[in-house]
């Protein structure tokens, strides 16, 4: 089955969570000014979008963002480059010519990752995956916080590769899916 968790930009008095669909008061982005959008985590999945950042290059209205599980995602989609930790799709309803640029904040847990491994975000667009810039801001005993730079929303791949040379061959596929209740 389907899973399907939305959020949209969150104003001040919104306190609610992200759940199956949810319809916050969506909000203009004014051109040249950044809005970032919360709540986007998939309940039950060890790996979590915790925030979208938005910068646009024209007034962009009823800016709302989608994250789903890789069930949404076309079948004729190749594999990413190396060893897929996750899969997902990041949808918005503003084009990538409304955006001057936009960051996407990832949670993943350490259980889902190999020890020494770094990790990518690739950007499925045109038939390719493209590597973006991908940062580790942060990290505790059980999670791996990155952030990743993008020119807009399609499907995304985390990817987990050896950084010492004489690791061996690799290691196995992991797909992170929430559970469904």
């Amino acid at each position: 089955s389907r899973s399907r968790f939305s959020a949209d930009i969150l104003n001040e008095d919104s306190t609610e969570s992200a759940e199956a669909e949810t319809d916050n008061v969506q909000r203009e982005i004014p051109a040249g000014e950044t809005e970032t959008i919360s709540n986007l985590d998939q309940p039950g999945s060890s790996l979590d979008v915790s925030e979208v950042s938005i910068t646009a290059s024209e007034d962009i209205q009823n800016v709302e963002v989608s994250v789903s599980d890789d069930s949404t995602i076309s079948e004729s989609v190749e594999d990413p480059p190396g060893n897929q930790v996750s899969l997902l799709n990041i949808s918005a309803s503003a084009s990538d010519s409304e955006m001057e640029e936009a960051r996407i904040r990832f949670e993943v847990g350490k259980s889902n990752i190999p020890a020494d491994s770094q990790l990518q975000v690739y950007r499925y667009n045109d038939g390719q995956w493209e590597e973006l810039e991908t940062r580790r801001i942060n990290e505790n005993s059980d999670v791996v916080i990155l952030e990743a730079e993008t020119p807009g929303f399609s499907p995304f791949a985390m990817t987990a590769s050896q950084n010492s040379v004489d690791s061996g061959s690799g290691f196995s596929i992991l797909r992170i899916l929430p559970s469904i209740a």
